[in-house]
């Protein structure tokens, strides 16, 4: 048991068993203020190598649902992605 390992599983769980499109797990450069993804699960995956997130609320990069649930603390579950302006990439 590991870390990782139970970050994969969180992701696939969430896309298995919950049936989201997507899940994702980040962590936060304390230094840039930037995330990086750890491990994703989901046929939307490939979207997440195309986005840049930030924690810092000044930029347009907070506002993905991950920026938001990082800089709240608070999950967030985006019901529209398609059509939710903060997600595109």
């Amino acid at each position: 048991r590991s870390r990782q390992g139970a970050f994969d599983l969180v992701c696939r769980s969430a896309v298995q068993d919950g049936d989201f499109v997507l899940a994702c797990v980040g962590e936060v450069d304390a230094t840039t203020g930037t995330v990086r993804i750890v491990t994703s699960d989901g046929d939307a995956a490939a979207y997440l190598r195309e986005i840049h997130i930030t924690v810092d609320p000044a930029l347009p990069t907070s506002r993905s649902p991950m920026g938001r649930a990082l800089g709240t603390g608070l999950p967030v579950v985006e019901n529209d992605f398609q059509h939710n302006p903060d997600t595109a990439p």
